[in-house]
C-alpha cells in the first residue's frame, strides 16, 4: 500500500547502482542474471513445448523429478499448452 513501482531502462553493470533509491529489486533479466549478479549458477535449457486441443483438462500438472525432468500440462480455454523437453546447455 502506497508503493510505486518504476520501470528501469538504463543499462547497469551491477545491481549495487540501485540499492540507495529502493526498498526492493525484482531481477527479471533472466539469462542476464549471470553477467550482472554474479550468479554462476544460472545456465540456459533448451526446451520445447506444443499447443493441443483441450480435450477437458481442467487442471494444471506439473512434474518436476529429477534434474531436468520439467514436464507440465497448461490447459487453457481453447487449447492446452504441453511441455517437457529439457537439454543442458
Amino acid at each position: 500500500s502506497g508503493g510505486k513501482i518504476t520501470k528501469l531502462e538504463n543499462e547497469l553493470t551491477s545491481l549495487e547502482e540501485l540499492y540507495s533509491d529502493n526498498q526492493m529489486i525484482i531481477n527479471c533479466t533472466g539469462l542476464g542474471s549471470h553477467k550482472l549478479c554474479n550468479d554462476n549458477d544460472m545456465f540456459p535449457i533448451r526446451g520445447q513445448l506444443v499447443r493441443t486441443s483441450n480435450p477437458g483438462v481442467d487442471k494444471i500438472y506439473n512434474d518436476e523429478d529429477g534434474p531436468l525432468a520439467i514436464t507440465y500440462i497448461v490447459p487453457r480455454s481453447e487449447d492446452c499448452v504441453l511441455g517437457g523437453t529439457a537439454q543442458e546447455n
